[in-house]
């Protein structure tokens, strides 16, 4: 529109905009968060001006569909509209606000968070809280404000970088209105909200940065254990599960919080085997951690325990996200000692796959060996001989799709090795669809085959079985292999 075109001129009219009809406010402010996200500059005086006026007009938020008039609807959408545009300025490192307006930002913010949205009802509509909370946090105007006040601290303290480091070393005694806002949103009395909580879980990890010793003194309020707050304590916890990497600085204080969560498995009601599940992200959370010598795999350990408590699908997650992690990584770029402490993880846990009465709830843990097959971090010598093992253990491999290509290419250096592992791929398939798909690879399997059949011996006779076997089952492509 016109404001998005000339936008330096309607800066300079943003008082004009201070009237009772919310709707035009509403559209001015979102208007210039289109601007400003363009990369337009534009003097924030004028804005922050109309922002601290329209904060203070009717924020009442009763339900919408019980009658709430469009002019309680739109303030109410003025304001959130207002939260994210500061959200937005406060985090730009390039264009931020200037500095010399910090009061009159944050007393806009802070009027923000005391404001009336989310109420329970609009919570209990947004669905389960306690895994979408933070979602939530990003539409309703205290969780926007919540998350502006973070960004807020970011902001003050990256001029603290440039005119006074020493206050840096403060932590939030140097930011007093944020840490008295803090303080005041995590009495469980005074915000009920799980969203408004859930912005403490995203950002734990800068709150320990910023402020070690205060998040610390705060750890119980941030993450409640009493069971009347276990809501709250979900939508906390989830949130920073499912959005945090797990830094090294965070695990010592966390230490109690993930023990917590794996000796409840059992319990959790929020447990899924989806990849963004709580749980699964648990099990992501302390690999990482037992990759960088941080955890252990002592029959005590928190990962042990983990492992122990975690169902057979959830392991296989697990298992999998070591192997993306590492084929995520440049070749050489971990060390030696992280590849032989994930050597000792697969062994640990195919030691004790074998060892167990009920082999069956290891199966497709085992199984999820076919993803570390491929990542190209582990000697093939090492990565065959394990493949072999995990297939005569679970009698199939998940990620067929690249090992038979894996095979192929390493097939002339491991003939043996080779055609042993595509046998029993092929032993291991559950039906006739899976058959023919992995017999239709035909480029891959030649190339097994004939490497095979030019070593002699052992290979040579693996390769003839295997040739006479798909052709039984009416599948000749590889038959001007066999022996005249």
């Amino acid at each position: 529109g016109l404001i998005r075109k000339t936008p330096e001129k309607f800066c300079k009219q943003a008082s004009l905009f201070k009237i009772d009809d919310p709707i035009f406010v509403w559209f001015f402010i979102d208007a210039f968060r289109d601007v400003y996200k363009r990369g337009v500059t534009f003097d924030w005086n004028p804005i922050l001006d109309l922002c601290g006026w329209a904060v203070k007009q009717n924020s009442q938020t009763e339900s919408y569909e019980q009658g709430e008039s469009d002019q309680v609807f739109s303030w109410r959408s003025t304001h959130q509209s207002i939260a994210w545009l500061l959200g937005d300025a406060l985090h730009n490192g390039k264009a931020p606000i200037p500095f010399e307006l910090r009061e009159q930002v944050w007393e806009i913010l802070y009027l923000l968070t005391r404001n009336s949205s989310p109420t329970e009802e609009e919570e209990e509509r947004f669905g389960d809280s306690r895994k979408r909370a933070y979602d939530f946090a990003l539409n309703c105007v205290r969780g926007s404000a919540m998350i502006a006040a973070v960004k807020y601290i970011e902001w003050v303290r990256a001029s603290f970088k440039l005119d006074n480091e020493e206050l840096l070393k403060s932590g939030f005694d140097a930011i007093p209105e944020v840490k008295d806002v803090l303080e005041e949103r995590l009495d469980l009395l005074v915000e009920p909200s799980r969203a408004v909580h859930s912005v403490y879980g995203l950002y734990f990890p800068w709150l320990v940065a910023w402020d070690r010793q205060w998040t610390i003194d705060h750890i119980d309020k941030i993450f409640p254990k009493e069971t009347k707050y276990f809501e709250i304590r979900q939508a906390a916890w989830n949130t920073y599960l499912k959005w945090c990497f797990p830094y090294d600085e965070p695990l010592e204080i966390l230490y109690d919080e993930y023990l917590m969560s794996v000796r409840n498995i059992e319990n959790d009601l929020t447990k899924s085997e989806e990849y963004d599940s709580p749980i699964v992200k648990i099990g992501e959370h302390l690999t990482t951690y037992y990759a960088r010598g941080l955890l252990t795999l002592s029959p005590d350990s928190l990962l042990t325990i983990f492992l122990e408590k975690a169902s057979d699908e959830i392991r296989a997650m697990t298992m999998e996200y070591i192997a993306r992690q590492l084929e995520n990584s440049p070749p050489g770029i971990s060390s030696k000692e992280t590849i032989d402490r994930l050597k000792e993880y697969w062994e640990i846990r195919l030691k004790s796959a074998k060892k167990s009465q009920k082999q069956d709830n290891f199966s497709k843990e085992i199984a999820a060996y076919g993803y570390w097959a491929t990542c190209k971090q582990f000697d093939n010598k090492w990565v065959l001989n394990n493949l072999c093992e995990a297939l005569r253990f679970s009698k199939r491999i998940d990620n067929t799709e690249k090992v038979q290509p894996y095979l192929a290419e390493i097939s002339n250096d491991f003939p043996e090795e080779a055609i042993t592992c595509l046998e029993l791929i092929f032993e291991g398939c559950w039906n006739d669809w899976e058959i023919s798909w992995l017999a239709s690879q035909e480029n891959f399997n030649r190339k097994i085959i004939e490497s095979a059949t030019k070593s002699g011996n052992i290979s040579h006779e693996k390769a003839q079985k295997l040739i006479q076997t798909l052709g039984g089952m009416g599948f000749y492509y590889y038959r001007d292999l066999l022996d005249s």
